[in-house]
């Protein structure tokens, strides 16, 4: 079904609540709404600053420190992760969003001394020397498919230019929270358990039939 602006907006306000009633964060941005001209809306970190940066050739140690340093974020992990959210509405409609978690390049102040982390959920699964931080991107945009190379929705992994798995959906915000805790802080999403478990609400399918017959994922409901 369908999601409007208001619940879109309504979901980020419960993962604010999440965040800060269990300690998951060192800090965040409360989110925007902002409606734009021809009935458009875009619900977006803060004041609705200019993000487009990060789409850029930049090296990806270079796009984190931009983004800490113009504080491009909804919420800042304790780990020093970025996430950020961003969705457009027209007529109540999504036509875009940009869902991003951009792991902190920097990790050998956890991993040189694992001994202070070990014990704290959210630091588990960074800790060991082997992990090797890759930026994640959910990206929606109607404007710009073409079938196969430019999914509706799609996943990128790293900064590959090319790289657009297809998605079965536009993405919630929840939905995206939890696949980005059980994915990259499991020990933390399974010691909170049910305080972190909401109800998951999809958009409706976007994905062709051509783009079925390859692998993609598949928003299950």
């Amino acid at each position: 079904m369908p999601l409007s602006p208001s619940e879109i907006a309504n979901e980020i306000r419960i993962i604010d609540e999440l965040f800060l009633k269990n300690s998951l964060i060192d800090k965040y941005n409360s989110y925007s709404v902002k409606d734009h001209r021809e009935n458009k809306t875009e619900i977006c970190i803060s004041s609705c600053k200019d993000i487009s940066f990060t789409l850029s050739s930049m090296s990806y140690k270079d796009l984190y420190e931009e983004s800490y340093k113009r504080n491009l974020f909804n919420y800042l992990m304790l780990d020093g992760a970025i996430v950020q959210l961003n969705y457009l509405f027209d007529k109540n409609k999504i036509y875009k969003h940009r869902l991003a978690y951009l792991p902190n390049p920097n990790m050998e102040a956890f991993q040189q001394e694992p001994e202070i982390y070990i014990e704290q959920p959210m630091y588990a699964e960074i800790i060991e020397p082997s992990i090797v931080p890759v930026p994640i991107r959910f990206d929606y945009d109607e404007t710009a498919f073409e079938e196969f190379n430019h999914p509706k929705s799609h996943l990128t992994l790293g900064q590959y230019k090319n790289c657009r798995i297809a998605t079965s959906a536009p993405i919630s915000p929840i939905v995206f929270i939890d696949f980005i805790l059980r994915s990259f802080y499991n020990t933390a999403y399974k010691s909170y358990n049910e305080d972190i478990r909401y109800p998951k609400r999809f958009f409706d399918p976007t994905i062709t039939e051509g783009e079925k017959k390859f692998l993609h994922m598949n928003m299950i409901r």
